[in-house]
């Protein structure tokens, strides 16, 4: 009788330990309907960041029905924290995680770690330093530096003086739009390089490097700029010694958009910055975790628009935090962008 109790007892926990296996696993199967999901993110702490967090919080909501609980970690573009709050967000049962990298080399681990336990990965914009996901969105940098490049060297007829000012020295995303720039431009021979600058995003430093080249007596013929904000230091620094704004490029920020408006400034092409692939990024999540085939790597051309373009229909009155190739739909414009 002793050994039939000890018996069942056995079959009892051999009974227990399947069903709490096959409820673990049940819970990421395609039978789900609801999603412990996560997000990852560098912090809202300028426009372009909050454009992109808009996005998400905006896409999300077409997916409540989807949603059991949705998880945000802010890292403050730190990558240590980051990854601390990775490790977090996987003691909470999620079965999916987006995550915006701050670095290109750090996360590389914890992705790792993340998809060995199962759970769906969907990079947004950089490089994480692994193959380890599932899915990674981003803007066509190579592109973006080619139709930049394109567009001043053909205003000025293939001839002529270009300053290039990027980002982020080392960046993989800056080192790709540049790739992308140096890529048409050796193509002109008559296009002289006066100096590669990073002003990191900043346009009180794009304004001091352009007002640098003034002092050393530079003619600039056109400039090839990898972003609105700085873009903006370079329409002031113009404006500030007098001297006519030569062919330029910008990505789609207001505060760059509203100032050429003001000025009466046509010259130049506006590229999507790629905060609005955050919206993607969502719904490939979903196509992942119904179990819908999808491309690991998405590479996006830019949307583009002139100069005169924008003259012609740009609204004025939107605020100034408003990115131009936002996805949000026009009667939500206000709630997400103040």
């Amino acid at each position: 009788m002793k050994k039939l109790s000890v018996g069942i007892v056995a079959i009892l926990v051999i009974l227990s330990l399947l069903l709490v296996a096959f409820s673990a696993g049940s819970r990421r199967g395609s039978e789900r309907t609801k999603y412990n999901i996560a997000v990852s993110h560098q912090g809202a702490n300028n426009s372009w960041a909050a454009s992109v967090d808009a996005h998400f919080n905006y896409f999300f909501e077409r997916h409540m029905d989807q949603i059991e609980n949705l998880y945000y970690a802010e890292c403050g573009y730190d990558s240590q924290k980051q990854i601390a709050d990775i490790e977090d967000l996987l003691t909470k049962d999620i079965d999916a995680i987006i995550i915006q990298a701050t670095s290109e080399t750090a996360l590389a681990g914890v992705i790792e770690r993340v998809q060995a336990q199962g759970v769906k990965i969907v990079v947004f914009n950089g490089d994480v330093g692994s193959q380890a996901y599932d899915s990674h969105v981003t803007r066509d940098q190579q592109i973006t530096g080619e139709t930049y490049a394109r567009y001043v060297i053909d205003r000025l007829g293939g001839s002529g003086n270009v300053l290039v000012i990027m980002g982020y020295p080392g960046s993989g995303y800056s080192n790709a739009v540049l790739a992308g720039v140096q890529s048409i431009v050796s193509r002109n021979p008559g296009i002289r390089v006066l100096g590669i600058e990073y002003a990191e995003y900043n346009p009180t430093m794009s304004k001091q490097i352009i007002e640098g080249y003034f002092a050393r007596g530079e003619r600039i013929d056109g400039i090839i700029v990898d972003g609105g904000l700085m873009g903006f230091g370079v329409l002031e620094a113009f404006t500030d010694a007098g001297l006519p704004i030569p062919p330029t490029t910008c990505d789609d920020t207001m505060l760059y958009l509203k100032r050429a408006v003001d000025l009466g400034f046509t010259d130049y092409i506006c590229l999507s910055s790629g905060a609005e692939l955050a919206a993607q990024c969502v719904d490939q999540l979903f196509k992942i975790l119904a179990g819908e085939s999808s491309e690991k790597d998405i590479n996006i051309p830019p949307e583009s628009i002139t100069g005169q373009e924008i003259l012609r229909t740009l609204d004025t009155s939107l605020p100034e935090s408003y990115w131009y190739f936002s996805q949000i739909s026009q009667n939500r414009i206000r709630e997400y962008y103040r």
